[in-house]
């Protein structure tokens, strides 16, 4: 299998250090199972987005200092809060989004949707743009905001988010 690692905002050096510690955080399952990781440096911390081969393991985002990054990474993939103990006091931290109850489709023909939202954060629009058959069901993915990377869950058609097919862009 395959495991594909996503890094921004860090030299060279870094990054071979970073990819070492995810591959050593996914275990036997980074060599066994298709991941991508994408890491993004903000700061002095890494915001982490895993996606795994099974739903439980896809869409987990969080915050981790360097030197927790595995520790964290483990964690997330063991059910727990990633990095529980570095996050500021007084922080609100969004639970995981449940599967919904109640199964939503796209009502319109076939082709590609580009639906508007707004951040939860800065409040700015943006489109997530993506394909769709007739009907097909919905599945909420997570999305950062291509102004300030905050991340909010959307509804996208089913195919879309299970293959994560889908792009964001400003407006």
């Amino acid at each position: 299998m395959s495991l594909k690692i996503l890094c921004a905002g860090c030299s060279p050096e870094e990054r071979q250090a970073v990819e070492a510690e995810v591959e050593a955080g996914l275990g036997a399952r980074a060599r066994s199972e298709p991941w991508m990781v994408s890491l993004v440096k903000i700061g002095d911390r890494w915001s982490v987005t895993l996606e795994g081969p099974d739903r439980a393991s896809r869409g987990k985002n969080f915050m981790a200092a360097p030197d927790r990054l595995r520790q964290s990474i483990a964690e997330a993939l063991a059910g727990g809060a990633p990095g529980a103990a570095e996050r500021p006091m007084g922080r609100p931290v969004r639970p995981p989004t449940a599967t919904p109850t109640s199964v939503s489709t796209i009502a319109g023909p076939r082709g590609e949707r580009r639906d508007r939202h707004e951040c939860s954060k800065c409040r700015k629009p943006y489109v997530i743009v993506y394909e769709t058959e007739a009907g097909e069901p919905t599945e909420t993915v997570p999305v950062a905001c291509p102004r300030c990377w905050q991340i909010d869950h959307v509804a996208v058609a089913q195919s879309a988010g299970i293959n994560s097919d889908y792009r964001v862009e400003m407006v």
